[in-house]
């Protein structure tokens, strides 16, 4: 069993990897997201120059559109509604 799939060889499966990369991807926004609700940012290298990625949600969430930034949420992170919702009502 390799790295990137479930093959003896060691060539890498490109669906395996493509999972892995959105894997990595939620668990970034995941992270940037608990650390925002912290008050601080993450120690990843650019973190700060990246500005607030959840701007467009806090901006459907002012303009009263919170079904639409509970959805974009849930896209960008896995979360299920319950806490998809808790988060944008937390804004």
């Amino acid at each position: 069993m390799g790295w990137f799939s479930d093959r003896g060889d060691d060539q890498p499966d490109p669906s395996r990897i493509a999972q892995l990369e959105e894997r990595v991807r939620r668990l970034e926004v995941t992270v940037a997201l608990l650390a925002q609700e912290r008050g601080s940012l993450p120690d990843v290298d650019g973190a700060a120059a990246a500005g607030d990625p959840w701007a467009d949600v806090r901006d459907l969430v002012a303009r009263g559109k919170k079904i639409q930034a509970i959805k974009v949420v849930r896209e960008r992170t896995g979360m299920g509604l319950k806490e998809a919702k808790e988060l944008v009502e937390s804004w």
